[in-house]
C-alpha cells in the first residue's frame, strides 16, 4: 500500500471531517497551534463555499511532519483521540494489522482506562457548574447532556456519572484523554484527587 493509497484515505477523513469544533480538536490533537488551525478552517470556506481543502492541507502537513512510519495506525490513533472514532473505524479499520494492535495495546497499558470506582469519584467532586463543560469537553452536545441531566432529575452526580459511563463505552476509557477534558473544562485540580 503506496503514498496514493493513503493520500485518498487523507481526502476521505477530510471529507468527514467538516464540523469547525472537530477540525479544531484534531489540528490540536495533530500538533497544530491555534493559529494555523484557523487558516485550514479559512481554507475551508473560501470562495463563497464550504469544501474540504484546509482540513486535507491540515492532514498532509502533518503527514509531511510525522513520516511514513505506521501513517496509518498513527492517523487511527490521532482521530481517536480528537473524538473521532467513526472515522478512524471508517477509513483505517484495516490499520488493525499485528504491528498497529500492538502499538495500540503498549499505549492503552501504559495511558490506563478508568475504573468504575473513578468514575464513581469523579462524579462525586465534580462541581455542578462544571457539569455542561465536562461533557462538551468529552464530545458530548449541549442538548445531549442536558437531555441526560434531565433523565436524572437535574441530579448532577448521576448525570455525571452517566455521561462518564458513556463515554468510557465509546471511545475507550483512556485516563488521560478524561484528564485534558478536565483540564479544558478548566477541572483540573480534579485530576489527582478521583485517582486517589
Amino acid at each position: 500500500m503506496g503514498d496514493r493509497d493513503f493520500y485518498d484515505i487523507l481526502t476521505d477523513v477530510a471529507n468527514d471531517v467538516y464540523r469547525e469544533e472537530a477540525i479544531e480538536k484534531l489540528g490540536r490533537v495533530l500538533g497544530f497551534q491555534p493559529g494555523k488551525i484557523q487558516s485550514y478552517i479559512m481554507t475551508n470556506m473560501r470562495y463563497g463555499e464550504v469544501t474540504n481543502r484546509g482540513t486535507l492541507q491540515m492532514l498532509r502537513d502533518w503527514h509531511m511532519k510525522a513520516g511514513r512510519t505506521g501513517e496509518r495506525s498513527l492517523l487511527r490513533q490521532k482521530l481517536i483521540e480528537a473524538g473521532l472514532r467513526k472515522v478512524a473505524d471508517d477509513h483505517l479499520c484495516d490499520a488493525g494489522s499485528s504491528q498497529a494492535q500492538a502499538q495500540t495495546t503498549a499505549q492503552v497499558a501504559t495511558s490506563f482506562i478508568v475504573t468504575d470506582r473513578q468514575i464513581m469519584k469523579l462524579s462525586r467532586i465534580l462541581p455542578s457548574d462544571k457539569y455542561s463543560d465536562l461533557a462538551v469537553a468529552l464530545g458530548f452536545s449541549l442538548n445531549e447532556s442536558s437531555a441526560i441531566k434531565t433523565n436524572h432529575q437535574m441530579n448532577n452526580k448521576a448525570a455525571t456519572e452517566e455521561i462518564l459511563r458513556t463515554w468510557k463505552t465509546e471511545e475507550g476509557g483512556r485516563i488521560d484523554q478524561l484528564d485534558r477534558a478536565l483540564v479544558e473544562a478548566r477541572c483540573g485540580g480534579l485530576i489527582e484527587q478521583y485517582k486517589q
